[in-house]
């Protein structure tokens, strides 16, 4: 019985705290409230521009007794692979063939879009490909070492 009113009180106490909310996720100020990460995008044309994408943190009880993290929404994926290529990788204009993030492991790649501007994408470095019709976009790789990335194809 005493364990039984120990246990209410912490449960009381856990709603009341300031910390925490019934659900379990926490509130609490996060290291980055949100995650930015590039998109390569098209407009009503199917011309190719960067973009920028956002996904919110929050606070959750993710892998219990481990503590409270910052967890973005789940978002499903259809495939994963990882791909390598050196300087002598020739690449045209051409667009994804699916959308898909890019998750930059090793080396550095520049992207090229229709409106000219180039980025450079180097380890660690996230961007989306959503560039499925019309001209896409153009890439090579800029580092001396091979560029190596993840591809995480999203459903249709």
């Amino acid at each position: 019985m005493k364990y039984y009113l120990l246990s209410l009180c912490f449960f009381a106490l856990a709603l009341l705290s300031p910390g925490v909310i019934a659900d379990g996720d926490a509130k609490a100020d996060l290291p980055n409230s949100t995650f930015k990460f590039t998109r390569i995008a098209i407009d009503e044309q199917d011309r190719s521009h960067f973009a920028e994408g956002e996904l919110p943190f929050t606070l959750k009880e993710f892998a219990p007794p481990s503590g409270p993290i910052g967890v973005s929404p789940v978002s499903d994926a259809k495939t994963i692979l990882f791909t390598t290529a050196d300087k002598t990788w020739i690449t045209d204009w051409h667009p994804t063939p699916r959308r898909q993030y890019v998750i930059m492991l090793a080396g550095a790649i520049t992207v090229e879009v229709e409106s000219g501007e180039k980025r450079t994408f180097e380890k660690g470095d996230i961007f989306l490909l959503e560039d499925i019709r019309g001209r896409g976009h153009d890439s090579r790789v800029v580092s001396d070492e091979p560029a190596m990335f993840t591809m995480v194809a999203l459903p249709d």
